[in-house]
């Protein structure tokens, strides 16, 4: 079984496996990334951006982004959405597919667009779909699971050096 560990992102944390490598990108501002399955890597990933009064509602920015995977995307297919909002949380859900030429492999994603305050994240899952399809789906939905918003995570080591 896998060890899962804190990993603390920009008001963020997460439950991630303990062997995956965490970096930083322009896009993302964590990309959990796993092992390599045939010619695609498996990840996490989290983009963040503050809101302003003047940005576009949470649903519209989730409905253009279908817009743009559905251009951008070879046989773009989307197997579900679900509005996952509760309290003062705002969050759509979106499962897909979608055919990556350049490594013949269909790409199964899972996004999570969610708005807490003045913040939105946008917590994406990326595997191919091959034979362990179901043991990494098991793992996203544990990390899906494990996402929590604005909780901080003191790092708490002993009181005396010694």
């Amino acid at each position: 079984m896998t060890e899962m560990v804190l990993f603390q992102g920009p008001g963020f944390v997460v439950q991630k496996p303990s062997e995956w490598l965490a970096v930083a990108t322009e896009q993302y501002q964590a990309a959990l990334l796993g092992p390599m399955v045939g010619s695609a890597r498996v990840g996490f990933l989290v983009s963040v951006t503050d809101v302003d009064k003047d940005d576009d509602p949470l649903k519209e920015v989730f409905e253009r982004i279908k817009g743009e995977q559905q251009e951008k995307l070879t046989n773009y297919h989307v197997a579900m959405e679900r509005d996952l909002s509760r309290d003062n949380v705002q969050a759509y859900s979106r499962n897909f597919t979608w055919y990556n030429g350049s490594i013949d492999m269909v790409i199964v994603e899972r996004q999570v667009f969610m708005q807490v305050g003045a913040t939105r994240f946008v917590v994406t899952s990326t595997q191919p779909n091959s034979e362990v399809l179901a043991q990494f789906d098991k793992l996203f939905v544990e990390m899906f699971n494990s996402f929590r918003v604005g909780e901080l995570v003191l790092e708490n080591g002993p009181t005396q050096e010694g």
